[in-house]
């Protein structure tokens, strides 16, 4: 199957999925219509539940749960997917056992809200490759690597068997199986990724799954230089919808922690990444970047947006960071207008945002 026709058979999906959601009686949904395939996995991360150091905590004081005026206001900005980071700690204190009822519920409640505006929910695993282990008051005081003694691969697998059986009937839902698995060997992660998808699809979830690259943070400029990407070949799926996720910051180190930009990087950060997909019939998504409004990147923020959309065959779309309720204005990558009552009052870099996605093609 050649490359853009995998990537239109899951935007094929995602619709697909979307259509479903019309099932839902007039009176429970808004207005919305349906976005262009073009735009079928463009939006934000909405930040919140995996926030905080406190284990298990309590919502809105030790994390945040997002709410619906930030949903109505994203999705008024063309938002048709929805990352949903959270933390297996809160989700399922003890490996192997049920899930937390509450916390499912705040999960479940954000689920429903997206499906009411015809959204995906994207639900992300945000734990970089580990797990807490030993937990000393409210904190986490050790912590052990997926596939170590401690955290057993079988329990990853799991835990997604546990996701998939609960969310197999969200026909707005996907997976992101973990985020940023950087302390997993890529090899070892290519393997629980097959076993992950393997034991998601007996369940019968059919929505898509993403995955993140291991052992350097999901960088789309180390996708193929690190040899994640010539894995990322050996992953299957028998419903073939897999997208692979990476993520670009375009600060001097990478990280995602200084408000200035490299110039040159909104041009080249993703080539080697397109040019490998484009060879080997991956489908890839800009999972995470962050956009500051600083001097220094807004040429960078437009110039890959722009190789975005001139590269649609292989890019299903981009989830930019910095959504959520308690990043504040003062946040360089924040996207949360100061007040979420309408009419809306756009941040540069959200305004910027929204403009492309308006020109994206129609059909």
């Amino acid at each position: 199957m050649s490359t853009t026709l995998h990537v239109n058979k899951l935007r094929c999906q995602l619709i697909a999925g979307l259509l479903l959601l019309l099932a839902v009686p007039a009176a429970a949904r808004s207005p919305y219509n349906l976005v262009p395939p073009a735009a079928a996995a463009n939006g934000v991360t909405l930040s919140g539940l995996e926030l905080g150091g406190t284990l298990p905590g309590v919502a809105n004081t030790d994390y945040a749960v997002p709410n619906a005026a930030e949903i109505t206001y994203y999705v008024s900005r063309g938002m048709t997917i929805a990352r949903i980071p959270f933390s297996w700690e809160r989700l399922q204190p003890v490996l192997g056992r049920p899930f937390n009822a509450t916390y499912l519920g705040y999960i479940q409640y954000l689920v429903k809200l997206l499906a009411q505006h015809n959204v995906r929910a994207m639900l992300d695993l945000h734990n970089y490759g580990n797990r807490c282990t030993t937990i000393t008051g409210a904190s986490c005081t050790a912590q052990a690597v997926v596939g170590s003694a401690a955290v057993p691969e079988a329990n990853f697998v799991q835990f997604w068997t546990l996701m998939a059986t609960t969310f197999k009937n969200s026909p707005n839902v996907d997976f992101d199986l973990m985020n940023e698995p950087y302390t997993i060997t890529p090899a070892n992660w290519a393997g629980y990724v097959n076993d992950a998808i393997a034991a998601i699809r007996a369940q019968g979830f059919t929505g898509a799954i993403y995955v993140e690259g291991a052992g350097t943070y999901s960088s789309a400029t180390a996708f193929v230089s690190s040899g994640w990407a010539a894995l990322a070949t050996t992953i299957t799926d028998p419903l073939n919808l897999v997208v692979f996720s990476l993520h670009d910051y375009m600060d001097s180190d990478r990280s995602g922690t200084h408000a200035t930009c490299v110039t040159g990087d909104g041009s080249n950060d993703l080539v080697a990444a397109t040019a490998y997909a484009n060879a080997h019939h991956l489908t890839l998504q800009l999972g995470e970047i962050g956009f500051s409004n600083d001097s220094s990147c807004r040429a960078e923020n437009a110039a890959i947006l722009s190789y975005l959309a001139a590269n649609q065959n292989v890019w299903l779309g981009v989830t930019l960071w910095g959504a959520g309720p308690w990043w504040g204005q003062g946040y360089y990558y924040n996207l949360d207008p100061a007040s979420l009552v309408a009419p809306y009052t756009d941040l540069p870099q959200m305004g910027a945002y929204w403009t492309w996605l308006q020109a994206l093609p129609q059909n």
